[in-house]
């Protein structure tokens, strides 16, 4: 009982320091928070920082040239993202480059929480960014803009350190799909997924209470209004939303304020009005599809599933590859027969963090060979499939990689 009080009394002395105490700053990185529970590290962070006028990346060995790239990835969008919003963070942002998404996992930051703050609201409260590097720059500068875009929208309205987020946490509760939307909507705009999105769920489903979704479904629904809000009544509105929410405390008076509309009902009705219109006007030429097989991926509300596709030079095969509940999946499809066959699959090791795990990737070499890059067992693995008309594939390569920023068609011999 004694040993209880004592570790009792030290873990609430901490959380005292940290709220109210001085504010002399002890750097601490990702690698090397202590208390609390620590996920299984293969190697060692060295952290090394890059820094810009707005950003402090924050690196180890075989990230350099990564760093200096998301350096200015970050730096050239600052200036868009801060005029959207209509607010400028007051401090350089901590960005925190991970060279795999397996390496990520082994990050103690976010294990030792603080009152109802969970792993991502506390990498937010204290002005960072935890982001892995999965072997695409196109994702991962859509990723790493949405991040940036989520931090300064969240430094806005719950202030930008740990104790003003604790007090205003308890004050200000936001539905999910008002931050991922904003961040996804200052991240893509308007996208082709995301008007296909919309069409199946103004034909299908009726969205009544955006407020009760989750996941990704959040995230799409409210990227769509805010890119309503931004089409119907000006993008100035958006950064007018969000200050008057950071007042009011309330996202929904904080439109309706704004915007000059009598009900939060109506506002919600004129935004399926807007994508039911938008629809129509695709219908008019939309002839359905009539395939001879189909197959089904990952619903789009299903948290950490991810999917990618690419069609191997004769037109011949499809090759999909899945990410689902910690758990990947490479097929292939034979487009003449509908056949398939799974060529790799296994799990992958998640740990606790918020982040998931990489997708396995895929492309198709000059000789119709289909190559798959996954993480196993905290390694990258190259493999070169042939003969995928037999029973059985020829596993022709297969070699553990470092350092691969993409995979690209048509350029693997």
């Amino acid at each position: 009982m004694k040993i209880f009080l004592q570790i009792k009394y030290v873990t609430l002395l901490a959380l005292f320091f940290v709220l109210c105490g001085p504010t002399a700053k002890a750097q601490r990185y990702p690698s090397q928070e202590e208390f609390g529970k620590n996920r299984i590290q293969y190697r060692t962070f060295d952290w090394k920082i890059f820094r810009t006028s707005n950003f402090e990346v924050y690196h180890y060995q075989g990230g350099v040239n990564m760093a200096r790239l998301t350096a200015q990835f970050a730096e050239s969008e600052f200036d868009r993202v801060t005029e959207l919003l209509g607010y400028t963070p007051y401090n350089r942002i901590k960005i925190f480059l991970y060279n795999s998404p397996g390496e990520l996992m082994q990050s103690n930051m976010g294990l030792s929480t603080f009152g109802d703050l969970d792993d991502q609201e506390l990498d937010l409260a204290q002005s960072r960014i935890e982001i892995a590097f999965t072997g695409d720059q196109i994702s991962f500068r859509k990723k790493l803009i949405a991040e940036i875009s989520r931090l300064f929208v969240y430094d806005m309205l719950y202030g930008g350190n740990l104790k003003d987020a604790l007090q205003s946490s308890l004050l200000l509760t936001l539905p999910e799909w008002f931050m991922a939307g904003i961040a996804a909507y200052i991240s893509e705009g308007w996208t082709p997924e995301l008007s296909d999105y919309m069409r199946d769920n103004t034909q299908n489903r009726q969205i009544k209470k955006p407020a009760l979704l989750t996941g990704q479904d959040a995230t799409l629904v409210g990227q769509s209004i805010w890119n309503y809000i931004a089409e119907r009544y000006g993008r100035d509105n958006i950064s007018n939303i969000l200050n008057l929410t950071r007042i009011i405390r309330t996202e929904q008076t904080s439109i309706t304020s704004t915007l000059g509309i009598p009900s939060y009902t109506r506002f919600l009705r004129e935004w399926r009005e807007f994508y039911g219109a938008e629809t129509a006007k695709v219908n008019v030429g939309y002839k359905e599809p009539t395939p001879t097989w189909t197959y089904r991926m990952h619903e789009f509300n299903e948290a950490g599933s991810n999917a990618s596709i690419k069609l191997s030079p004769d037109k011949k095969w499809i090759a999909v590859s899945e990410l689902r509940k910690n758990r990947y999946k490479v097929t292939v499809f034979n487009l003449e027969t509908g056949k398939n066959m799974v060529v790799r699959q296994g799990g992958v090791q998640i740990g606790n963090s918020q982040q998931s795990s990489m997708l396995p990737l895929i492309s198709w070499t000059k000789y119709n060979t289909l190559a798959v890059v996954v993480e196993e067992n905290n390694r990258q693995n190259l493999f070169i499939f042939d003969k995928l008309d037999t029973k059985r594939p020829v596993i022709r390569v297969k070699r553990q990689i470092r350092g691969l920023d993409q995979i690209v068609d048509g350029h693997i011999g």
